[in-house]
């Protein structure tokens, strides 16, 4: 869908076996003169929508699946690939699909995330059994990288007691670099133990620059969020939060987080590439009686979301990107 700013309604793009056909909107044809009217909807036969991004010029890209018969069991993979990227122009035009090898390609496994970059490169991220692939292709859908990463072959030094973790991986928007977020668990020790300090999970930000098939010997380590308190009869005990979720990463490189503080209560931080803390603010999120939250990062630095109840759905955006005006 597609508002101007007065919230009205002016571009659909549809299936129409699950979506009536709008009443408000017309079919987005071209008029007379060969022009392409700023209203309109298009209808197109969806299959299963997943990921949804969105280049610099409204260029759309939609992760669907392919029909039964086109899917690929992929036995050296352990996956059944069966997810392609569908193209669309800004005005709902189809423009083919993406797939392994660019254009056209065969399917991919499991989607995780899709990525558009500052200079509209778009980046696939797929899970597979034991480890995750990642997908860079040129603005024109030309595969420029690939690389298979293996959860048993992290770029970490274990420490005893430590169990890694790798749980999401994103994009720098400015180079070909990917950040791999990794959680570090402590291993189960003695419950009689007085502390919780088994309970604290550790979570730091790796790079790997896919020019070089080299990993940056430093790491961003992510603060930890401050305990939780919880009061059982007269006994008060420090539960540890969880690590903040990753947000993105902006044009400008710095890391957004998100950590849940209090009911309605939220905490920003933003940290730059050494771990410094650039600027921290709270965040009010009304989620208590939300049916669905969805916050997502531009690549300018600016938060937005969709907030939905039982009957209404809110899209909100916080100016983020003003803490760090000037840099």
């Amino acid at each position: 869908m597609v508002f101007n700013s007065y919230g009205d309604l002016i571009f659909l793009l549809y299936n129409p076996q699950t979506n009536p056909a709008p009443t408000i909107l017309g079919p987005a044809d071209a008029d007379a003169a060969g022009e392409i009217s700023t209203r309109g909807a298009v209808a197109y036969p969806f299959s299963d929508i997943g990921h949804i991004a969105v280049a610099s010029d409204r260029e759309l890209y939609v992760e669907d699946a392919v029909v039964d018969a086109k899917a690929v069991k992929d036995n050296d993979r352990g996956v059944i690939r069966s997810r392609v990227i569908l193209r669309f122009d800004r005005k709902g035009k189809q423009l083919g699909f993406i797939g392994e090898e660019g254009i056209g390609g065969s399917p991919f496994p499991y989607v995780s995330a899709l990525h558009v970059t500052a200079n509209d490169q778009l980046v696939v991220v797929c899970r597979l059994p034991g480890s995750w692939e990642v997908f860079w292709y040129s603005r024109e859908g030309a595969p420029l990288y690939q690389v298979e990463i293996s959860n048993t072959s992290l770029p970490v030094m274990i420490q005893k007691g430590d169990t890694p973790v790798l749980v999401t991986i994103v994009p720098d928007l400015q180079s070909p670099v990917l950040y791999l977020i990794i959680y570090f668990y402590k291993d189960a020790v003695d419950s009689s133990s007085p502390t919780a300090e088994q309970d604290v999970v550790t979570a730091r930000a790796y790079s790997l620059d896919l020019r070089t098939q080299a990993y940056n010997p430093t790491y961003v380590e992510f603060p930890q969020n401050p305990p939780h308190r919880e009061k059982t009869g007269l006994k008060t005990t420090d539960i540890p939060s969880p690590p903040s979720d990753l947000l993105g990463v902006s044009t400008n490189g710095y890391f957004y987080l998100l950590a849940y503080t209090d009911t309605n209560l939220y905490t920003l931080q933003i940290l730059d590439h050494s771990g410094r803390l650039r600027a921290q603010r709270r965040v009010v999120i009304e989620d208590s009686a939300l049916a669905f939250r969805d916050i997502h990062l531009s690549s300018s630095g600016i938060l937005y979301g969709i907030l939905a109840d039982q009957t209404r759905a809110h899209f909100s955006w916080w100016r983020s990107d003003l803490l760090l005006k000037g840099e």
